[in-house]
């Protein structure tokens, strides 16, 4: 890993020294859960998702609340790769594990798989991840339909940052054994002006793209990050 492999060596430096501090090693399984919902009403129109794969990591776990990449030197545990989540698919196990050192964690930082690096001059996609998320569907109202696709990038903001950082989460490691990612795009797309999105086909052609600026682009962006951002299951 590029940007904080100062993070994990310290991690595995305390799992080493165990006998010395008290920390094992832990080694969860993980899983991914996207949303229940099947549509979404607002203003009057639906929204109805075909597609939701949303790309989640690296993500580190830390024992400071409210940690941003200053906080968090020696992360807790880790998820080192990047995933990528079917947000509309009910409960999978995946094949990654997160891996760490006992300890309580108390909050999160992470990127939808798109980082940027110590070592890179601008943010790229990492691992198979081309976008953040890809959302694509169709929005109904009064008979008619538009049919939309959404390719967001969540980027972080400056070299060595995250796309979120200090996310609420609270589990005691040692005494979990699986960590489910949880991902609701509908609930990003709540915000969405239908009456811009519309706009955005003038000639009435049936599709439109979510372009970066757009309302619509930028109301998905802000659920990602802030509003309805990955939520962590621990059990």
């Amino acid at each position: 890993m590029k940007r904080r492999m100062f993070a994990w060596s310290a991690v595995l430096s305390l799992g080493a020294s165990c006998g010395d501090t008290g920390q094992d090693h832990v080694t969860l399984k993980l899983a991914t859960r996207g949303s229940d919902a099947r549509s979404l009403e607002v203003d009057g129109a639906t929204f109805v998702l075909q597609r939701a794969e949303v790309a989640v990591g690296p993500v580190y776990f830390c024992a400071a609340e409210g940690a941003d990449t200053s906080l968090c030197d020696a992360a807790l545990a880790e998820l080192t790769e990047v995933v990528t989540v079917d947000a509309l698919a009910p409960q999978s196990a995946l094949p990654q594990k997160v891996h760490g050192v006992t300890g309580e964690v108390r909050s999160a930082i992470y990127d939808y798989g798109v980082s940027w690096f110590l070592t890179e001059q601008a943010p790229a996609p990492s691992g198979s991840a081309q976008h953040s998320a890809v959302l694509e569907g169709d929005l109904s109202r009064d008979g008619r339909t538009l049919h939309f696709v959404a390719e967001i990038d969540a980027v972080p903001l400056t070299v060595g940052a995250s796309a979120v950082h200090g996310q609420h989460t609270r589990c005691q490691l040692g005494e979990v054994d699986v960590l489910t990612l949880v991902v609701d795009p509908y609930l990003w797309l709540r915000p969405v002006d239908v009456e811009a999105l519309f706009a955005l086909d003038p000639q009435a052609t049936g599709k439109v793209t979510i372009a970066p600026g757009s309302q619509a682009y930028e109301a998905i962006l802000q659920g990602m990050q802030n509003r309805a951002p990955v939520q962590f299951e621990w059990r």
